[in-house]
């Protein structure tokens, strides 16, 4: 009996110091993979792109909201897309979990639940930032081909419509490619660049990327050729729209179409520069997604791919503040609001009354002043009326009229003005409410 004590006596220590040793082997790992030099900058670098992701889109998503100005189609856009950015933001921290993963034990740490989470949410909000792309690019392509009738072809429900269709779509694409990326020994670190088939990963990177990238560069591709058919008459007629003739319709016409395209032009350059840090920052994880199937890659690569999905949400909302005048101004106006708001709530708020009102800070009663308006306005019409009366029957006599006489007159009229209504006195006013 003593011995069956001892033995599961030996038997609870050891399981109670269990815990406690993979505790202390998991701080030791976690140590020593923060201490790795690539790990503690990819960190780093995913930190300060969270930070940025978020704050970035949600100051584009406020902007657009508060100006009224902005709520027209393209706009709509972009916030869709913003909103997809924005959500990438809070996805960041599962990939600082990846990253400290494969260093310290060369497997996803947090579970398959939040594997497949991850997996959802990146293919999900990666299709609706590449669909509102599209979308976007699409919108600008009808403004500059049809400007005159962008207003019909592009309204409010149509834009609903498009959003709707975007984010549904995505959605669907994210649960397929769920369903097929399931958690296996082959995929261990939770990367999408592995445990697919080929037969998987061919459809998936062709209906995702390549699909998306070349509309995006057919429409681009079309505009830029509109854009130079129509650079020599922009250059020579910049002719707006009030300044047109109305006897030529052909001509307004003309010139109205080539202004519009030179405004929208402006806005697509922005929408340009968004696609190519598209298929700069994402063209480096579909391509290590079809090499895996044939080479052996090396361990950092999924690092650089995964820290490149991230860049591109970043980037969006600092291009569209560099490079669209009119969220860039609205912005600034915001910010600037809401300086003036904060410093003005910070100023001492005094309840003191002043003993004494000089006669500047005397606040005339509406009805007071309204009736001395009225007054006024009828001594000056007399004056008015009477002075060309005065003038004829001066040179129906031939006799000038000085200025000497001009001024005599004027001051008989003022005299007797005055002794008509007396003077306004402060008591009388502080006395007497409106």
């Amino acid at each position: 009996m003593r011995d069956i004590g001892s033995l599961k006596m030996m038997a609870d220590n050891s399981s109670d110091s269990t815990p406690n040793l993979t505790t202390l082997n998991t701080d030791k790992n976690l140590k020593e993979a923060l201490s790795n030099p690539v790990v503690a900058i990819t960190s780093t670098l995913l930190l300060i792109l969270m930070v940025l992701i978020i704050l970035g889109n949600l100051m584009v998503i406020r902007t657009v909201y508060v100006t009224p100005k902005l709520h027209c189609p393209a706009f709509y856009f972009v916030i869709s897309l913003a909103v997809a950015d924005f959500m990438v933001g809070f996805l960041v921290p599962l990939s600082l979990v990846y990253n400290i993963s494969s260093e310290m034990t060369g497997k996803w740490m947090a579970g398959e639940i939040a594997c497949d989470v991850w997996t959802f949410a990146n293919i999900w909000f990666v299709c609706a930032s590449l669909l509102n792309l599209c979308v976007v690019s699409w919108d600008r392509y009808i403004a500059v081909t049809s400007p005159l009738t962008y207003k019909f072809v592009m309204h409010g429900k149509k834009i609903k419509v498009f959003i709707v269709i975007v984010w549904s779509l995505s959605l669907l694409m994210a649960v397929i490619y769920t369903v097929e990326f399931k958690l296996s020994e082959e995929r261990r670190l939770c990367v999408a660049t592995s445990g697919l088939t080929l037969e998987q990963t061919v459809p998936s990177v062709i209906i995702i990327y390549v699909i998306p990238t070349l509309f995006l560069l057919f429409v681009n591709g079309r505009v830029i050729q509109i854009a130079r058919k129509h650079r020599r008459h922009i250059q020579i007629q910049e002719i707006t729209v009030s300044n047109l003739s109305v006897s030529n319709p052909h001509e307004a016409n003309r010139n109205m179409r080539l202004s519009a395209i030179v405004n929208e032009l402006k806005t697509f350059k922005t929408f340009v520069i968004v696609i190519g840090t598209f298929v700069l920052c994402w063209s480096p994880f579909f391509l290590l997604t079809l090499l895996n199937h044939f080479v052996e890659l090396p361990s950092k690569l999924p690092h650089v791919a995964v820290i490149l999905f991230y860049v591109k949400s970043g980037l969006n909302p600092m291009i569209y503040g560099t490079h669209n005048k009119e969220l860039r101004t609205a912005a600034a106006d915001s910010l600037n609001r809401r300086r003036r708001i904060e410093s003005n709530s910070s100023e001492p708020e005094t309840n003191d009354l002043p003993t004494e009102l000089p006669e500047s800070d005397v606040i005339i009663p509406n009805k007071l002043r309204e009736n001395y308006v009225e007054t006024t306005a009828n001594d000056l019409r007399d004056v008015n009326e009477a002075i060309p009366r005065t003038n004829t029957a001066l040179r129906e006599m031939n006799i000038p009229m000085s200025n000497e006489l001009r001024e005599n007159d004027l001051k008989s009229v003022n005299d007797a003005e005055s002794r008509r209504r007396p003077p306004l006195q402060i008591e009388d006013i502080l006395a007497k409410p409106s």
